[in-house]
């Protein structure tokens, strides 16, 4: 089984690369939604699965030049981007349509400033796998 090495690892957000990546993470869920009824005699819930979404979050080293550049973004949900979270680099990679809908700066007394992209995702519009970025 191949292994990943993140450090070769991109971000790209409409088909431009994200500046000092330090690490992105993305999420797949559906929702649980209980289904059991009155009187159940075994005592297990029962589940059924309800709509499912995706999101990511990218965290990246804040200088003075990539920063500011993100939050023109914010709120454009009618301005879906692709974004690309590329793996290493061997193109593998999460592709999907999403918009941004959250920056979070962080200033650490002790640490190195970084940024927060939080990205919501689109149904229907992901797929994982070899791209060519």
């Amino acid at each position: 089984m191949s292994k990943f090495y993140g450090k070769n690892g991109a971000v790209y957000f409409g088909g431009v690369q994200v500046a000092h990546v330090a690490s992105w993470t993305a999420e797949f869920t559906t929702d649980k939604v209980e289904s059991t009824p009155a009187r159940n005699g075994n005592g297990w819930k029962d589940y059924v699965a309800g709509d499912k979404e995706w999101s990511a979050s990218v965290t990246c080293f804040t200088d003075n030049t990539n920063s500011n550049t993100f939050s023109n973004y914010l709120g454009e949900d009618t301005f879906f981007y692709e974004l690309t979270l590329q793996f290493d680099d061997t193109n593998y990679a999460i592709i999907g349509t999403g918009f941004l809908t959250e920056f979070n700066p962080s200033v650490p007394v002790n640490g190195v400033a970084t940024h927060t992209l939080q990205f919501t995702g689109v149904p229907n519009a992901v797929g994982v796998g070899p791209v060519v970025v």
